[in-house]
Order: C-alpha cells, then structure tokens, then sequence
C-alpha cells in the first residue's frame, strides 16, 4: 500500500469516527437515560443551501451558541423566581446561581475539548472545521435541554 492510499483511507476513517461521535449517541448513552431520549429528539444539522458545508456547519453553531445563552439565561431566571422565598428550595439561590455558571463554565471547556479529539483525525484538511462546528453544535443542543430543566419542579 502507497502512503498516499494509507493517508487516505487514515483521512476516510478518521471522517467515519468523526461524524459517529457527533451523531445521535451510542447504545450506552442511550441505555442510560432512556427517558432523556424519548423527551428529545437528537440535534440535526439543518439543510442549507450555501455549497460550503464548513458556512452551514458555522452558521448552525452559531445558532446554537445564541440558544444556549438565552437558555442558560431562562434557567436562571427561573431560580431566582424561587418561589416561597424561605423554602428550602429557594434557600441560597446566590450559591445555586453561582454553581451554575461555574458548571457552564467548566462544560464549554470540556465541550472544545472534546470536540478538539473528534476532529483530531481529520487535522489541517478541508473537513478540520466542519467537523468541529458539527460536534460542538450537537452537544450544545444536548446543553439546552439540559439548562430547559434547571428550576423547574
């Protein structure tokens, strides 16, 4: 085998694992939240009629990135409209809204970098940024249902 037919099936399968890791979950995923599944459908990348997949796949994260601002910013809302105040619920919301940035914080890091290690095999060539954008933006939509759920009963 040549090192250009061995650079490409490398490229081939590096693309294959890619796009499997940004799909829709594996079966343990799954099987560990059963319900979590059955409430939402997985993210999918959206049609797009520019002919530059790496545009669509931009423009899709930074859609998502928009959502999961204005999610984050509902969820936390809703805990400071804790209501009764003296509850044990509501008790140090300062604290609870705190934790929560820090968890948002501490999520994006591992989301780039994870999304880093997807697109590691596909590295300095046309598909580097499309993979990239595609994995953040599904994982960014698993983070707005998530943030959906905090401060609801």
């Amino acid at each position: 085998m040549t090192h250009s037919s061995r650079r490409r099936l490398s490229w081939c399968l590096a693309i294959s694992l890619s796009l499997a890791a940004c799909s829709e979950g594996s079966p343990k995923r799954e099987a560990e939240a059963p319900t979590a599944k059955a409430q939402t459908k997985p993210w999918k990348p959206s049609g797009c009629e520019a002919n530059d997949p790496v545009t669509c796949s931009t423009r899709d994260y930074a859609e998502a990135e928009k959502r999961l601002v204005s999610e984050l910013t509902l969820a936390m809302e809703r805990l400071r409209a804790c209501a009764p105040p003296n509850s044990t619920k509501c008790h140090n919301l300062d604290r609870q809204a705190e934790l929560v940035t820090n968890e948002q914080n501490a999520w994006k890091l591992w989301r780039d970098a994870h999304c880093d290690v997807v697109a590691f095999g596909v590295e300095e060539t046309s598909a580097e940024d499309q993979v990239r954008s595609d994995c953040r933006t599904g994982i960014t939509h698993e983070r707005i249902e998530n943030l959906k759920k905090i401060g609801r009963p």
